[in-house]
């Protein structure tokens, strides 16, 4: 199972723990009416829906041992026509406690909705609620995502007890130095991560450079095909240039028509 064989090189790796993701992937399209046609017992009523989910982190469960550390990644909420419901989705959180997962990390929407969820146009902690529900179904540590990009918006989350961890990835693309920041009490300093997903998402959906438009660092790649006769080189895969760079507005209109003409304000390339 190529879950275990990841899980497996994690461990030789002395890397972070293995994250088991269900959005809108493999595992999701299992999980979700729209897509699992099958008959078998991985098909049919919610029960077989659910099932390869949960076989799978008993699988990696097995292979691993118990001291392994799995985080696993529900789709809290599909926003889709004929997604996994709310009550499937809290069934699933615990079936998965119960094969052995140590962490449940919340993640919203199937890629392939429609529905707005990490554009500046959703509120900071926009998907609480489901964070919330999905807490209060289980015993295990549950970690919040998705729109939550300064320090005391994780604190007020993590205060009001609708979450146990918080999980960021863009605004640390945005600012290195956020926990840092963070934890010395210069938050006012942190460059804020302002959701327009130009450098970061779109670059990555359009197999282009993942960057960030409010960053004062820009990645520049190194790309050298074929070697000069007689030339020294020195192996670079990246490159980090400091400098004062603001995208022209000409970019972001080029990008809003190309990408989205459905939700003012959204620029990703999937939606």
């Amino acid at each position: 199972m190529p879950f275990c064989k990841n899980a497996r090189l994690i461990s030789t790796a002395s890397a972070d723990p293995h994250r088991t993701p269900q959005i809108s992937y493999f595992i999701n399209e299992f999980t979700a009416p729209l897509t699992n046609h099958r008959s078998d017992e991985f098909g049919g009523d919610a029960d077989g829906r659910l099932r390869m989910p949960v076989e799978i982190v008993k699988a990696v469960r097995v292979r691993m041992g118990a001291d392994f550390p799995i985080t696993y990644r529900i789709s809290a909420v599909d926003l889709i026509a004929a997604g996994t419901s709310g009550e499937e989705t809290l069934r699933l959180a615990r079936r998965i406690e119960f094969a052995g997962a140590d962490i449940i990390n919340i993640g919203v929407r199937w890629h392939e909705s429609s529905v707005p969820t990490i554009t500046h146009v959703v509120p900071r902690t926009g998907w609480r609620y489901a964070t919330r529900a999905i807490r209060q179904s289980v015993d295990i540590p549950v970690m919040a995502s998705n729109r939550i990009n300064d320090p005391q918006v994780a604190e007020e989350l993590l205060e009001a007890g609708d979450a146990d961890l918080v999980a960021m990835a863009r605004p640390l693309l945005a600012d290195p130095k956020f926990a840092v920041k963070a934890r010395g009490g210069a938050t006012r300093k942190i460059n804020t991560c302002i959701a327009c997903n130009q450098a970061c998402l779109d670059g990555y959906f359009t197999k282009r450079l993942v960057s960030c438009l409010v960053t004062r660092r820009r990645v520049v790649r190194s790309n050298l095909r074929k070697p000069v006769p007689g030339a020294s080189y020195v192996s670079l895969s990246l490159v980090v240039a400091p400098q004062a760079w603001q995208p022209p507005q000409t970019q972001r209109s080029a990008v809003t028509s190309q990408h989205c003409s459905r939700h003012p304000g959204c620029w990703v390339a999937s939606c």
